[in-house]
């Protein structure tokens, strides 16, 4: 019974440590999209903002010759790293 209880308090550890996690404030640069919110309690710790920049995407998968298919897209590139 001692054991159970030990294992139920044990098992909570790693997720209050997690939990502090959440609380880290955002990067200062770190703005939200109008469409786009940050979940809650989330954080954000790399944020970049390009003017422009171009960025290979992947559109699909052709069966027939077995490789992915992407486009080049260029413009205004915003990274999000939570």
């Amino acid at each position: 019974m001692l054991s159970r209880i030990a294992a139920v308090v044990l098992s909570f550890c790693p997720t209050s440590a997690l939990a502090q996690e959440w609380k880290e404030p955002d990067v200062e640069e770190a703005t939200e999209h109008p469409l786009l919110k940050f979940y809650p309690q989330s954080s954000v710790r790399e944020y970049t903002d390009t003017a422009f920049d171009s960025v290979e995407l992947f559109t699909g998968y052709d069966r027939k010759q077995g490789e992915r298919v992407s486009t080049t897209v260029e413009g205004r590139v915003i990274k999000i790293h939570a």
